[in-house]
C-alpha cells in the first residue's frame, strides 16, 4: 500500500493541491482491508495541526542530537512516555538518560497531574517531549498537557517505532548511547509513574 500513497501525494502535488487539501481527499477503500480515513488523510491533518500551531514536533534524529549535545539536559527537558510500562521496557527510547524520562500511562495522565504535585512540578521545570508507540497517544497526551497549562510540549514524530528505525539506521553511534550503565531513578507505585531503568 505504500506505493498507492506515494501515487496519491504525487498526483496531488501535480494538481497544485496543498497539504490541507489532503485532509478531505476521498479515496477508495473496503471495510475489510482499510479504514475510511486513509494515512494520506492523516498526513494532511497532522500538517494542518502543525501549521495552525496546534502541534509541535521533534524528530527522533533531533532528539538524539539534542541528547548528544547536552541541550536536552541543560534545558531540563523531560521525555514523557505514555505507553504501558511493559511496552516501554520492551522498546525504550534508550538514548535519553533515565533521570530525564518519565512513564505515565495515557489513561492515568490527567489524574496523576491533578493529584501528584511532585510530578506536576517536575514537568513544569522545562520542555516536554511526549512519546508512545506510534505517535497517536502522544498527540492526545500533548493536547491534554496544553489544556492543563503546559506551554512547551512536543510530540516525538513516529515515537518509539520511528525512533527504533532511526537508531538502527545510525548503527553503532546510536547503540553506544543506548548501552550506557543504568542510572538511578525514583520508583513510584506500579501503573502510576516511574523513571525508567534502562
Amino acid at each position: 500500500g505504500v506505493e498507492k500513497r506515494i501515487d496519491v501525494i504525487a498526483t496531488a502535488m501535480m494538481g497544485g493541491m496543498t497539504a490541507r487539501d489532503l485532509q478531505d481527499v476521498e479515496l477508495c477503500y473496503a471495510p475489510s482491508f482499510g479504514a475510511a480515513r486513509d494515512p494520506v488523510n492523516f498526513a494532511g491533518m497532522i500538517a494542518a495541526n502543525i501549521m495552525d500551531g496546534l502541534l509541535d514536533t521533534l524528530t527522533p534524529l533531533e532528539l538524539i542530537d539534542s541528547v548528544k549535545s547536552g541541550a536536552f539536559a541543560s534545558s531540563k527537558t523531560t521525555l514523557l512516555d505514555v505507553r504501558e510500562a511493559a511496552s516501554v521496557a520492551a522498546k525504550p527510547i534508550c538514548t535519553v538518560p533515565a533521570a530525564q524520562t518519565l512513564n505515565i500511562q495515557l489513561e492515568l495522565l490527567r489524574r496523576t497531574l491533578e493529584t501528584d504535585p511532585v510530578v506536576k512540578e517536575r514537568l513544569s521545570q522545562g520542555p516536554i517531549v511526549v512519546s508512545c508507540m506510534s505517535g497517536q497517544r502522544a498527540h492526545v497526551a500533548s493536547c491534554m498537557l496544553r489544556n492543563m497549562g503546559f506551554k512547551d510540549v512536543r510530540v516525538l514524530t513516529g515515537s518509539a517505532l520511528t525512533f527504533g528505525v532511526t537508531c538502527q539506521a545510525m548503527g553503532r553511534a546510536c547503540h553506544q548511547m543506548c548501552s550506557r550503565a543504568p542510572q538511578p531513578g525514583h520508583k513510584a507505585a506500579p501503573g502510576r509513574h516511574m523513571h525508567l531503568q534502562l
